[in-house]
């Protein structure tokens, strides 16, 4: 009993796991299992053919398509301390889908993307984002998503994505 306790407080200590995958998924270079545990800047990425769905502990959920790279950049959750709740993620390639959790409820504005030279933010509870290189892709599936990207010479443009829109960065 006293190791079940141990275990299970272990599992829930973590930031995010693995809900499920196909094909070959790996965690900082370690293949995943559904027992995987995540914490912050563990880097995810897919090869060719391979799928990951992840459940971070505020409950919002990543999909990862085939030949994708994550990382949580800087990522926690605490209800009991919601002013310190924080999760940026870092798209590094590939298809990401995001669904919001309990972050993104008590405050969108602790909910961010990087990707590339751009910054990603979620008003909303379902977006989508591409990277192909320097081309970033993002859709407002449920909500509104702001792009944000800065030019050579530090100038901010920012995009704001409806519901229902999508918008492309390619320099």
């Amino acid at each position: 009993l006293i190791l079940f306790s141990a275990t299970a407080t272990n599992a829930w200590s973590a930031d995010g796991r693995i809900l499920s995958f196909e094909g070959d998924v790996r965690v900082n270079g370690q293949p995943v299992t559904t027992s995987t545990v995540l914490q912050r800047e563990d880097m995810i990425v897919t090869s060719t053919g391979a799928s990951v769905r992840i459940v971070l502990s505020d409950n919002s959920v990543l999909d990862l398509d085939s030949d994708s790279e994550i990382q949580l950049s800087d990522y926690s959750y605490d209800p009991a301390e919601p002013e310190n709740n924080k999760s940026e993620i870092n798209v590094v390639e590939g298809s990401l889908r995001y669904v919001s959790g309990l972050i993104a409820k008590e405050d969108p504005s602790d909910i961010g993307f990087t990707a590339g030279d751009s910054t990603i933010g979620v008003r909303g509870s379902f977006t989508g984002i591409e990277v192909d290189g320097v081309i970033v892709n993002v859709e407002a599936m449920i909500g509104e998503a702001t792009l944000q990207k800065e030019d050579d010479g530090g100038k901010k443009d920012t995009i704001i994505v409806p519901t229902g829109q999508t918008t492309l960065t390619d320099p």
